[in-house]
């Protein structure tokens, strides 16, 4: 904290908004610096009152991390017992989520009307990542991502690509915003697809 008593604040207004200041101050028997003082004090007062307590939220940051972190895991052996007990193993792909925040590798399941979701945790609004891969021709597969940033009840859209790439080797995207949120997505054929000719 300062040891100043007070500070001096110099705002710019036009003649006409000084003067009805001026008046509205006479008219309460306050100076205009009195005046002032107390709109930014009741300012204040009424805009904390509404912003949310960020304390708070640094200290349920952790928390959301490690919830975040079980509930991958928890669908990486979901995915893994779903494709044991289906024998599905030729139909995942191995994907790698590069972003700003980090790194991620996840199983991504190959299937007609299955989408791997993400949770990114994020203090601006949690990113969504859904990837759907369907590898139903001899040719192209195809990867579709939609990417959108839940806003309150909403998912605001950021992107949604669509990939067509060989299924006997890998393939990359990447996807880039205006608030330089970047996220590279790189995937990578099933095991079975990498060893046939």
């Amino acid at each position: 904290m300062s040891d100043k008593k007070s500070e001096k604040l110099e705002i710019r207004l036009s003649y006409d908004e000084k003067q009805e200041l001026v008046e509205a101050a006479e008219t309460e028997g306050r100076t205009v610096s009195d005046l002032v003082r107390g709109l930014i004090k009741r300012y204040i007062k009424t805009t904390s009152a509404r912003l949310p307590d960020t304390r708070f939220w640094k200290r349920l940051w952790p928390s959301m991390i490690g919830l975040a972190v079980a509930a991958f895991m928890a669908g990486h052996i979901a995915t893994w017992a779903y494709t044991r007990a289906h024998n599905h193993a030729e139909d995942i792909y191995s994907l790698q989520l590069h972003t700003l925040n980090g790194n991620l590798k996840t199983p991504v399941l190959a299937r007609d009307g299955y989408a791997t979701n993400i949770t990114l945790a994020d203090p601006n609004g949690d990113v969504m990542i859904s990837l759907q891969v369907e590898d139903n021709t001899d040719v192209l597969a195809i990867l579709r991502v939609n990417i959108c940033r839940q806003i309150g009840a909403n998912c605001e859209p950021i992107a949604s690509p669509i990939l067509h790439f060989n299924p006997n080797s890998s393939a990359s995207i990447n996807i880039n915003n205006d608030e330089q949120d970047e996220v590279t997505i790189i995937l990578f054929p099933p095991r079975s697809k990498k060893t046939k000719k």
